[in-house]
């Protein structure tokens, strides 16, 4: 067994190359996304793919470094009418046209209008916002944690050492 470059899970690696790992297949005939190493060389002889996944988190390190110091005037949530239209998957097109734009000057009505949806039920708009940057901020030291991981494992990156093959006897 090999370990892959990306979520350092044992895989096999035939002809040289990780296995397709880390979807799901949720039972509507699709498949989700793969690990980032699938199809890339195990970590034992490169680390290509894990330079490129780490550039990658620190670019999403920096956008939400962007986020948190943008000010909010506007959050784009999602609203429902009534708790029984929690109980079913939507499609995204259903998802996309429950949507809704809130602002301080819609958000008391858009609250009225949607009395059960969880996100309003902050009851003011500074509340909302408030939990929408403790949100960010959270995805942001995580982010963070898992980028210095990964530069930790990519700075500290040696090829595995080659068995010797027993001699014939």
């Amino acid at each position: 067994m090999t370990t892959c470059q990306i979520c350092e899970r044992e895989i096999k690696a035939k002809r040289g190359y990780i296995a397709h790992h880390g979807y799901q297949r949720p039972g509507q005939g699709w498949q989700t996304g793969s690990c980032w190493g699938a199809q890339h060389r195990p970590y034992d002889v490169a680390c290509d793919q894990l330079a490129i996944y780490v550039d990658s988190l620190a670019s999403g390190v920096e956008k939400l470094r962007e986020r948190i110091a943008t000010p909010v005037t506007t959050l784009r949530l999602p609203v429902k009418h009534k708790p029984s239209e929690y109980t079913r998957r939507e499609t995204f097109e259903e998802e996309q046209a429950r949507m809704r734009d809130v602002t301080a000057d819609n958000f008391v009505a858009i609250r009225a209008e949607f009395r059960a949806f969880a996100s309003l039920n902050a009851y003011t708009w500074e509340a909302c916002l408030a939990r929408r940057l403790g949100q960010l901020q959270r995805q942001l030291e995580w982010a963070e944690a898992d980028h210095a991981r990964h530069a930790k494992r990519l700075a500290d990156w040696k090829p595995a050492a080659v068995p010797e093959e027993k001699a014939a006897v």
